[in-house]
């Protein structure tokens, strides 16, 4: 039985960290692209109805491109489950493309998509704040807290997705806010 090493998983830990900083870019992009998604949404629902699918689809694909790009532009084996931040990438890259070519059937079916996509993306963040906190990261809690806010409105979508699409896409607007403006302050603050 080999015996755990605490020093070195957490001197490990601190590289990943150091790693993050240096991309922490692409996070800033997408959560302003995923912000200013989230402002148009909330000001313009009766435009944003079908025009959301399209803005959606494009954030989709952006975000998953900067996963995957921040992800292959360093070693693997600096990350804790590469294979979980590829599978990110790759759906959020298929739900862009779904979005872009199915426009009738995204503008009934936006809420409960985003639902199951918020859903995800705040447990992954939920799970990586505690890395976080082992590598001694002061900031994880601000990752915790964007996890559980995700999670929140992921299950309030999921409970009146067809409540009114005005209603929805003002709900989803705050998401999207949320996400990105949460995602910003991950990167400036949380990798500094």
């Amino acid at each position: 039985m080999t015996k755990f090493d605490f020093k070195n998983t957490i001197e490990d830990l601190k590289q990943k960290a150091q790693v993050l900083k240096r991309h922490k870019w692409c996070l800033i992009i997408a959560g302003i692209v995923i912000s200013l998604l989230g402002l148009y949404s909330m000001f313009h629902p009766a435009k944003a109805i079908l025009s959301l699918a399209v803005f959606i689809g494009l954030g989709f694909i952006i975000s998953g491109i900067s996963h995957i790009f921040a992800l292959c532009s360093h070693n693997n084996d600096s990350v804790d489950h590469p294979g979980w931040f590829m599978a990110q990438g790759v759906f959020e890259i298929i739900l862009g493309v779904i979005l872009l070519s199915n426009l009738g059937v995204t503008v009934i079916s936006i809420p409960l998509m985003v639902a199951f996509w918020a859903m995800f993306d705040g447990v992954m963040r939920t799970t990586a704040s505690f890395q976080l906190k082992k590598a001694g990261i002061d900031k994880w809690w601000i990752l915790l807290l964007y996890g559980i806010i995700s999670i929140l409105f992921a299950l309030i979508l999921l409970s009146r997705p067809f409540a009114g699409f005005i209603a929805v896409t003002f709900l989803l607007g705050i998401t999207l806010l949320a996400w990105g403006i949460t995602a910003i302050f991950e990167a400036l603050f949380l990798y500094d």
